[in-house]
């Protein structure tokens, strides 16, 4: 009786609301100085981090999600300073900042071009 099968939630993302829900998360973001992370920001603004792929992949080609960067840099950059203050679990924060900033522990590799 008017219910439609599969699920229908994506199609309400036109390219004009993800503009808008992204520029929401940044401010999020911005305004809530505990906030570490785009999961909190999205999880607040009632989205999701699939939620995020899905759009990110959906719209690509035709919106550089500047604002989510800026967000995630954000993010990056109170979990760097916190940590060095010791305001957050330090090995949590480098945790993080490895698995979900590209962070990563200096790889130090040694040539040796001896001929022997």
């Amino acid at each position: 009786m008017g219910f439609e099968k599969g699920n229908k939630y994506s199609e309400k993302w036109t390219l004009d609301k993800v503009i808008d829900f992204c520029q929401e998360v940044l401010t999020y973001v911005q305004n809530n100085t505990g906030c570490r992370s785009l999961t909190t920001a999205l999880t607040a603004l009632n989205g999701y981090d699939d939620l995020l792929c899905y759009l990110q992949n959906k719209y690509k080609s035709e919106y550089d999600f500047k604002p989510i960067k800026e967000a995630k840099d954000i993010c990056k950059a109170r979990l760097v300073e916190q940590g060095l203050d010791n305001k957050v679990n330090s090995t949590m924060a480098i945790f993080i900042l490895k698995n979900n900033h590209d962070m990563a522990d200096k790889v130090e590799t040694k040539n040796d071009t001896t001929i022997q």
